[in-house]
């Protein structure tokens, strides 16, 4: 858990974050809070999808976390709501976790792409 640990504070150059398999944050990298605004504190056990963007209209996140589920992995991108109000649209990636073969929550890392547009 400590590698994990040291990975999440030295990865500043972009945002990550674990879940547990309902897709509430569990962790929260110093890329994520740089990124968004949002501390670790403001994060942990709020579901993922706070981060949504009104410009996502009505994403649903258990349909994500279903495919992600059953394909591995989903990539897409999309608009982010941050602390400020503010919005990013980034690009990333949901990963399925497991551990001792259980499925045990999902890994997202995304970037900032607001820029792109």
């Amino acid at each position: 858990m400590q590698q994990v640990q040291a990975i999440f504070e030295a990865a500043s150059d972009c945002a990550m974050l674990t879940t547990d398999v309902d897709g509430v944050v569990s962790a929260w990298s110093v890329g994520a809070e740089q990124l968004l605004g949002w501390t670790a504190e403001q994060m942990l056990g709020q579901p993922f999808s706070k981060l949504f963007g009104e410009q996502n209209g009505s994403i649903e996140l258990r349909p994500l976390l279903q495919c992600a589920l059953a394909s591995g992995a989903t990539r897409h991108e999309r608009w982010y709501r941050c602390a400020d109000g503010s919005h990013l649209r980034c690009r990333g990636t949901l990963t399925p976790l497991h551990c001792e073969g259980r499925h045990v929550g999902f890994l997202k890392i995304f970037l900032d792409r607001t820029a792109d547009d």
